[in-house]
């Protein structure tokens, strides 16, 4: 394991999540699907490839997909067909069987699953994917497929022509994946189990939307923070494998600054630290200067949560709102809000659309609800907060 900032970690550089792995493999090894959320740089991509790899071992096939950055339904379906391509000698065992169930849907893929083509009409999209769904639920063996960021894709797909109702094929096209198999002898039969992971959460997404009946068949996981022993594990590795002595009082003093630990901000923290130090031993005032460093320098990182909460949400702007007023008051609660709302431009909002936004944030990563008052879940995002909106504090 080392401070691991950028892409997924994999393998030594994963650490910790000992307990949600075993319960999430246990629930797929049911056949089961599952639905992971977390707020970006919690470490979900990393949890879900970790899995992936472990049940692979367990004598089940599968692969990786992200949507992030998928313009519309077909590059969805290139990219899982590209994926099992990835996995050569399981498309060498599939790749018949899967054209010749394309072709006899009309549509064309080659021999690399790298270009698809078919004859434009009203249900062209929509025939394309369910015979995608068919072509895996009819391949041999246990099958996992990790589906990542697909809120993301959902969000960016319901802007463009007809969005809301392609969205809606979206989804209830996947449930049709899913419902393959209920019968009697199911527990015997190959298992094909969905994965899905995202950034922004699906369950919140689908209810604002009126479309929770599309995933109700999914078991929801989400995962936060280090408990406090992988946390202090956490960093004691880190400090070892980088050459350097961090006493116990030091390695509290990462935690109280980070707030919320994940691995992302344990991370960046401990490496701007790091750089301060002009010897081996780490020291208070090293994190406290690391602190400010590792939020000018992971700026952009932070800056991607703002983007994501403009495009996953129709009134973005009163959500940035809230989170300003909890970045500057030490007792903002729900009355407090409910009081800012009514000298505002959004003074027709109802007690439940106020709820509805502040379990958005919670849900997001953003905030927690501690004694009735609502704060950050970590110092470093109110520290962002206050930074990217100039905010002056009393």
């Amino acid at each position: 394991m080392s401070t691991h900032i950028g892409p997924p970690a994999k393998g030594s550089n994963f650490f910790g999540r000992t307990k949600m792995i075993d319960r999430i493999k246990n629930v797929i090894s049911k056949g089961t699907h599952i639905l992971l959320s977390a707020p970006r740089r919690v470490g979900k991509t990393s949890l879900a490839m970790r899995i992936l790899y472990l049940i692979q071992k367990e004598n089940w096939n599968g692969i990786y997909v992200t949507l992030e950055g998928a313009k519309d339904e077909t590059i969805v379906a290139q990219r899982i067909i590209s994926a099992l391509k990835d996995q050569e000698s399981l498309w060498k065992k599939t790749k018949d069987s899967f054209i010749s169930m394309f072709k006899s849907a009309n549509i064309e893929i080659d021999a690399f699953g790298a270009k698809i083509k078919y004859t434009h009409n009203d249900n062209s999209v929509e025939q394309l994917l369910e015979t995608l769904g068919k072509a895996i639920n009819q391949m041999k063996g246990n099958f996992l497929v990790v589906l990542d960021e697909l809120p993301v894709f959902l969000a960016s797909l319901e802007t463009k022509e007809d969005g809301i109702a392609r969205v809606e094929t979206m989804l209830n096209v996947l449930r049709s994946f899913r419902q393959y198999d209920n019968g009697e002898e199911y527990d015997v039969k190959d298992k094909k189990v969905w994965f899905f992971c995202g950034s922004i959460s699906l369950e919140n997404y689908a209810a604002q939307r009126n479309l929770s009946y599309t995933i109700n068949d999914i078991k929801p996981y989400k995962l936060g923070a280090y408990d406090q022993e992988e946390t202090i594990d956490f960093l004691r590795l880190a400090a070892k494998r980088s050459m350097i002595d961090l006493d116990s009082e030091v390695s509290n003093h990462i935690i109280s600054k980070v707030g919320w630990p994940i691995p992302f901000y344990l991370a960046i923290v401990f490496d701007a630290a790091m750089n301060e130090m002009a010897d081996k031993t780490m020291t208070i005032v090293h994190v406290d200067e690391g602190y400010k460093k590792a939020l000018e320098e992971h700026k952009k990182d932070f800056d991607l949560w703002i983007q994501r909460l403009q495009l996953h949400i129709k009134d973005a702007e009163i959500h940035i709102e809230f989170l300003k007023l909890i970045a500057k008051g030490k007792s903002v609660n729900l009355e407090f809000l409910k009081a800012f709302i009514l000298g505002s431009e959004w003074s027709n909002t109802k007690e439940l659309q106020i709820l509805d936004i502040l379990d958005q944030l919670e849900s997001d990563g953003y905030i927690v609800l501690e004694n009735q008052v609502y704060q950050f879940r970590s110092p470093l995002i109110r520290d962002y907060i206050i930074q990217k909106f100039h905010i002056a504090l009393p």
